[in-house]
């Protein structure tokens, strides 16, 4: 009963803090009671779970507790991949280095998708506007030149062909990859930004699809 009641401070401070754990401190009173929650701020979730029964109260906090320590480990990890930028950080830092970070931060993956692009389609299409040039040279040297000299269009073979074919495969992928995971966040209605539910489905979720699978 003493951690049953230690944790409550814990979890709608979170609730209060992250709009994330809100929506999912709602969904949790829907499932415990069977009904729609009414909640707009923390205030009105904290009132909603004060009004349950205290078998549903123990639900409920239990439930929390398993999404806050869900959500603590993945925004830890989240954090070690790619570090923690709080206010206190970019006090710490000039202002014009903040935006060479923000623009970093923001711009690093598009950017390197784009490169991958221009790896993929920029050999063939040189390729094709070379030879174009050089067909239009010989067709020019063979028809006024007294001495033609033709030149010998270039082909994608040999060792170009060997290189070009051993990085085609990475740079699609990491298009593929870029793309395709974009497109399933727009399907499903989800932002760019990364969020419990984008990850793992919350615990919820996958408690639910544990009981379909064993049919309890």
């Amino acid at each position: 009963m003493v951690a049953f009641l230690a944790a409550l401070p814990a979890i709608f401070s979170a609730v209060g803090q992250v709009s994330e754990l809100f929506d999912v401190g709602k969904k949790v009173i829907e499932e415990v009671t069977g009904e729609p929650s009414s909640s707009v701020h923390p205030e009105d979730l904290k009132r909603e779970y004060e009004n349950l029964p205290p078998d549903q109260q123990e639900v409920f906090v239990n439930r929390m507790r398993a999404e806050l320590d869900l959500y603590t480990a993945i925004t830890h990890r989240l954090e070690q991949q790619g570090g923690r930028i709080d206010a206190g950080t970019l006090n710490a830092i000039p202002e014009r280095q903040r935006g060479a970070i923000a623009k970093m931060r923001m711009t690093t993956r598009p950017w390197a998708v784009r490169w991958m692009v221009i790896a993929v389609v920029f050999p063939p299409l040189a390729t094709v506007a070379t030879n174009l040039l050089l067909s239009i040279y010989n067709a020019l040297d063979a028809a006024f030149a007294e001495h033609p000299n033709q030149i010998a269009l270039i082909a994608l073979d040999g060792v170009l062909n060997d290189l070009y074919t051993n990085m085609i495969g990475w740079a699609a992928g990491v298009i593929m990859t870029y793309m395709g995971m974009r497109e399933v966040g727009k399907a499903v209605g989800q932002k760019d930004s990364v969020s419990v539910a984008d990850i793992t489905g919350s615990v919820g979720g996958f408690v639910s699809s544990v009981k379909n699978i064993f049919g309890k």
